[in-house]
């Protein structure tokens, strides 16, 4: 079942997958809710829990009120939107962020930057600060053109503007809406005051409460050594106490932080992996020529790099119209036999039999409570499930040539590492890669036997080829078909190297949405591509907004590169203001020397790259670029006798960070009168 959220485009779509994240996150911490009753939810909304395994959703504003009528239907809690909000600025809904930085930033600091982070979660009504103070803060929310907020969403901002002091320490805060859009006001608008609480060192507040015990026992008694006595007595007490105190607030929040710290490295691993399984597949579609050989090679890699229990590649017969089962992995005894020797008459009707539906609609299928929803499955499909133990599984068409081909279907059954939305969309990546390859192997066979077949085969095997070039150097790309990765030499040449960086962008990039970021870094590339390629050079690697990119004929061409990719902004910025993006500028840095080129890696991991000290060095001349100002290119006197033809002016001695000796930096400025800046023609390598 499709809302029509499905259906709207992307700038309807207003609010965010984590706003849903968090009322799940209440509702299991709060109500008590469990897993059973979420995915109920759910379904009432048309939808299956899986949805919220992936932070890059959006949804429209029919879906919203759907998920709350649900919700207010199955809690009765009128005040739901508003306890979520407060919940919403909990270090446990915050995720890893929110439990490094808990009572670590001040409030005044999150309500002035509060429009940025608002803009990840609702593109709905723009949140701005009006007036900020230590203890006290207004705030307008705009609502935007086409979006219809309602009132369950204005009180579940204002809950969460609300538990912002909290979450930052402070005490007594309260919180007004003084104007309300939904009262007829043309925007909402809050009030919020908070105490700033300030920790009373322990020594000087022990201090106090001795002398005060003192001087009342004095008074009543009239004993001075009594009451002297008494006094450092209860001072002494008091101090170990606030020490005590503090001790279990430290050790409290230094265990969150540990906490975080521990999930934050297993995600980075968990990426690690996944990059890992693309390098390792990628290289396996070039080497084997049997596709069933790819398959194992292909099952036994998922397997082992991602730790998934059981791996199954099953293709389709078109001569016996079945879908058998070509590799199995994880599977032992009995059960391995039954996998093996599995089929599957491959019929277009068929909507319940788990393997053929994936093949039929060429859609992913992620059971990820198989017993309790077996009965959306065939009978023959729950039997095979039972003997094989199955608890969760997920399978993947194989596509080739827009054809169901295949399909990869993956099982874990451990309960610390649960199957999710991110194992599909892999796994879905991974299907592709063997999508694509199965043609060019079922080809390579024929060849022999037609010079018509031999032809296609050739064809097709440059389609592939430019394919894969997008993921390792075009001449490297033929080499690697046929001799596979023991041609690969490590070479040491001399080259320009050049740095390339939008200055200030990852800074710009955190308020901004993936989507725009990525947009607005191809433009960037896309134009300094050309340049580059017009002056003969290559981009060896893209690095986040940096580009690293190298010249291997002795000549001008990284002097000549580096004056036409300042140029080339003004082209860039008229794109992105034709967009409606801000503009951007540029730092260039490069040197001339011997560096280390080729393939770098082990045989599971390898990456084609330039390493070595000239590589270090135009680095931190590219960034030195920012001492100097934006749209600035510098480069070292290796290249002094390359700038003949343009004004510089030395930066003198320069020391870089990691080198002990300095290095003479100039920047250049513009061509001198009469002298054109063209490409130079060295003889060039071809490498």
């Amino acid at each position: 079942m499709n809302t029509p959220s499905d259906n709207l485009s992307y700038s309807n779509r207003f609010y965010n997958i984590k706003i849903l994240k968090t009322y799940v996150g209440y509702l299991k911490e709060n109500c008590a809710w469990p897993a059973e009753r979420i995915e109920q939810l759910f379904e009432r909304c048309g939808r299956d829990v899986t949805f919220l395994d992936s932070d890059d959703h959006w949804f429209g504003q029919d879906l919203a009120d759907l998920f709350q009528e649900k919700v207010l239907e199955m809690t009765g809690d009128r005040e739901i939107s508003y306890k979520v909000g407060l919940y919403a600025f909990s270090s446990y809904a915050k995720g890893i962020i929110g439990r490094l930085v808990q009572g670590l930033i001040s409030p005044q600091v999150i309500f002035k930057n509060i429009g940025k982070y608002s803009l990840s979660y609702s593109r709905g009504a723009i949140l701005q600060p009006l007036r900020v103070t230590s203890t006290s803060a207004v705030l307008r929310s705009i609502p935007v053109e086409g979006c219809a907020e309602k009132s369950y969403q204005c009180q579940n901002r204002k809950g969460t503007l609300a538990a912002v002091p909290p979450f930052s320490g402070c005490g007594r805060t309260r919180i007004e809406e003084t104007k309300c859009l939904h009262r007829g006001d043309p925007f909402c608008e809050y009030f919020i005051t908070w105490e700033d609480r300030r920790r009373i060192p322990e020594l000087p507040a022990a201090a106090a409460a001795g002398v005060f015990g003192a001087a009342a026992l004095f008074l009543w008694t009239g004993r001075p050594w009594l009451s002297l006595l008494a006094g450092l007595n209860l001072g002494w007490m008091a101090y170990f106490y606030l020490s005590s105190r503090t001790a279990r607030r430290l050790q409290d929040l230094i265990r969150e932080k540990d906490d975080a710290l521990q999930e934050s490295l297993r995600i980075f691993n968990r990426r690690y992996e996944e990059n890992t399984l693309r390098q390792r597949i990628l290289f396996n579609t070039f080497q084997t020529p049997s596709l069933e050989e790819l398959c194992r090679k292909a099952g036994r890699t998922v397997k082992d790099v991602m730790h998934y229990d059981r791996v199954m590649i099953l293709l389709a017969d078109t001569e016996r119209n079945v879908l058998k089962t070509v590799t199995s992995e994880g599977f032992e005894g009995e059960v391995r036999e039954l996998v093996d020797t599995a089929e599957f008459n491959i019929d277009p009707n068929n909507t319940r039999g788990f393997f053929i539906r994936v093949l039929n609609t060429k859609e992913p299928l992620f059971l990820r409570d198989a017993p309790r929803k077996m009965g959306q499955l065939s009978r023959r499909s729950q039997k095979f499930l039972r003997l094989l133990g199955t608890q969760a599984f997920i399978a993947v068409p194989i596509l080739a040539s827009g054809r169901a081909a295949g399909v990869l279907a993956v099982e874990n059954t451990d309960q610390f590492r649960p199957l999710v939305a991110d194992d599909q969309d892999l796994l879905v990546e991974i299907a592709a890669f063997i999508g694509l390859v199965i043609p060019n192997i079922k080809n390579y066979g024929a060849v022999k036997k037609s010079e018509k077949l031999a032809r296609a085969l050739e064809e097709q095997e440059r389609q592939l080829r430019k394919t894969f070039q997008k993921f390792v150097p075009g001449e490297v790309v033929p080499r690697l078909r046929y001799f596979g990765g023991e041609f690969l030499p490590i070479q040491k040449e001399t080259l320009d190297v050049m740095f390339v960086d939008v200055m200030g962008f990852t800074t710009f990039s955190e308020a901004c949405p993936p989507e725009e970021v990525a947009d607005i870094l191809n433009t960037y590339i896309d134009e300094v591509q050309e340049v580059v390629k017009k002056h003969h050079g290559r981009i060896n690697k893209i690095i986040g907004d940096g580009l690293l990119i190298y010249f291997d004929g002795i000549g001008a061409n990284s002097i000549l590169a580096g004056y036409a990719i300042l140029q080339s902004r003004y082209a860039i910025n008229a794109r992105l203001g034709a967009k409606g993006y801000a503009p951007i500028s540029l730092g260039i840095g490069a040197h001339r020397g011997v560096c280390t080129i080729g393939f770098i890696g082990t045989e599971e991991r390898l990456d084609y790259t330039l390493i070595g000290d000239t590589v270090n060095v135009a680095s931190r001349i590219e960034s030195y670029t920012r001492n100097v100002g934006p749209n600035t290119f510098c480069f070292s006197s290796s290249l002094i006798d390359e700038a003949g033809d343009f004004q510089y002016v030395s930066k003198g001695k320069v020391p870089l960070k990691g080198r002990k000796e300095s290095v003479e930096v100039l920047q250049l400025l513009k061509p001198l009168k009469r002298k054109k800046a063209g490409p130079s023609h060295p003889a060039f390598s071809g490498k």
